[in-house]
């Protein structure tokens, strides 16, 4: 798994997000209608003292169709995920589990048969601005607008896109056991 990418941060933090672009550059297994392309993540150490949530993140118009796969130092398979563990987790179409003793590795690859699968959702998007005005007297006086749309929103799951990967240490650092 050489071109894993390591999911331990370089500094020490309690989470954090890591992004990776699914599609034509990218690995690719398979043939014909089940080809899939793939990403490969290094789970960090004491894989148990974490919460991972992995999956496709929703864009405008598509979604990334994922299938993750928990591998062993040696690549086998130690966990699939059915497609009920799949849910939509803020921005993203993902699974959220804690890694085994034995897993090391979580490999995304897209599910051909999603793929193409329309879904249409009602979604909510909220939004926040905050900024400070001048008074005639001189003072100033800060203020907070809200605004949001609501509506439904069709995308298509689709062989390219973008991994989300949220990785939380549940009692210190990622990648430390728990003090």
């Amino acid at each position: 798994m050489v071109d894993a990418i390591a999911l331990t941060p370089k500094n020490q933090k309690s989470w954090q997000d890591v992004f990776s672009q699914v599609g034509p550059e990218t690995p690719c297994v398979g043939e014909g209608d089940a080809a899939a392309n793939y990403v490969v993540f290094a789970l960090p150490d004491f894989g148990p003292n974490h919460v991972i949530t992995v999956g496709g993140q929703k864009q405008a118009r598509r979604t990334l169709a994922p299938k993750i796969l928990l591998l062993d130092w040696e690549g086998t398979v130690t966990r699939e995920f059915a497609a009920d563990k799949y849910d939509y987790r803020g921005g993203s179409y993902s699974v959220q589990f804690r890694p085994g003793a034995d897993d090391r590795f979580i490999l995304v690859e897209t599910d051909s048969a999603l793929v193409g699968e329309i879904e249409t959702r009602f979604e909510t998007q909220l939004l926040m601005r905050q900024g400070t005005v001048g008074l005639p007297n001189g003072g100033t006086a800060s203020y907070t607008t809200y605004s949001g749309k609501e509506g439904a929103q069709s995308r298509t799951f689709s062989h390219e896109g973008v991994v989300t990967v949220r990785v939380q240490a549940i009692k210190g650092k990622i990648g430390l056991p728990a003090p």
